[in-house]
C-alpha cells in the first residue's frame, strides 16, 4: 500500500489589533483626596491612567478598547489582581475644569458615581 505524506494546515490567528489610545485628556495620575495623591501609585484611593491601561491599588486593567458615551467615554478592560481575573467596562468623564474625573464602573451591579482629583 503506497504511503502518502500528510500535510498539516496551521492556521495562525493573526495579533490581535491594538486598542486605540485613551484620549490624553485622561492619562496621569488621580485620587479620591489629597492623601491618595500624595501617596501615588500603590497608594489605596489613586487611580493611574496610562495610554493603555488603569492601574488600582491592587489591581492592573489592560485597555481592550473605548467609545465616546454621553460626555465622557466608555472604556473596556481586562483586569487581574489578587490573583484573579475579570473584565469591566468603566464610564468616564473628565469635568470641564480638567481638574476631576468622575468614573462609573458599568455591567452588574453597577457601580456608583466616584469622583477623583487629578494629582499633580
Amino acid at each position: 500500500m503506497p504511503t502518502r505524506p500528510l500535510f498539516a494546515l496551521v492556521l495562525l490567528a493573526a495579533p490581535a489589533a491594538a486598542a486605540e489610545p485613551l484620549p490624553e485628556t485622561l492619562i496621569g495620575g488621580w485620587g479620591f483626596t489629597e492623601d491618595a495623591c500624595a501617596g501615588g501609585p500603590g497608594a489605596e484611593g489613586y487611580l493611574e491612567l496610562t495610554a493603555t491601561e488603569a492601574r488600582f491599588y491592587e489591581s492592573t486593567g489592560t485597555l481592550q478598547g473605548w467609545a465616546p458615551e454621553e460626555a465622557g467615554i466608555v472604556a473596556d478592560f481586562a483586569f487581574s489582581g489578587e490573583g484573579e481575573t475579570w473584565t469591566r467596562s468603566i464610564y468616564l468623564e473628565l469635568a470641564e475644569d480638567g481638574a476631576t474625573l468622575y468614573r462609573i464602573d458599568l455591567g452588574e451591579p453597577r457601580g456608583i458615581p466616584l469622583a477623583y482629583i487629578a494629582c499633580t
